[in-house]
């Protein structure tokens, strides 16, 4: 099989959408890391790590530049170096597959499994 004749896969945008979530999900999981490590070093470092979820829309801003980086790479690499409207046309099933998995991805941590994991670390730091 020849470089020009490979299947093209899919996997590559849950990958990308994984990553790209990833990145969204850090301004409400990065306070769960820090403040146990922070609680050691005084008040003012926990309610500066406390603070960080303020910043969710420059995450989410740069999770979503970061997909789109990664979809533009993906499609020119998949197109023989192309990438323009008839191949994003062509391509659409494979970034509306992205787009559903960072949303559920996203929604789905951010909504279901941090919280879990927030009460989980807050209720025994604090008995």
């Amino acid at each position: 099989m020849s470089g020009e004749d490979k299947p093209k896969s899919s996997f590559g945008g849950v990958w990308i959408a994984l990553k790209a979530a990833f990145l969204a999900t850090l301004c409400c999981s990065t306070p769960l890391i820090l403040v146990p490590l922070f609680m050691l070093m005084g008040a003012g470092s926990v309610t500066a790590a406390l603070r960080i979820p303020q910043y969710k829309w420059f995450f989410i801003a740069l999770s979503v530049a970061f997909m789109l980086t990664s979809l533009y790479i993906n499609i020119r690499n998949r197109n023989k170096g192309v990438c323009n409207i008839r191949t994003i046309y062509h391509e659409k099933w494979f970034i509306a597959s992205v787009i559903a998995a960072y949303a559920a991805t996203v929604t789905l941590v951010i909504y279901l499994i941090l919280p879990m994991v927030a009460e989980f670390v807050y209720s025994t730091l604090m008995p």
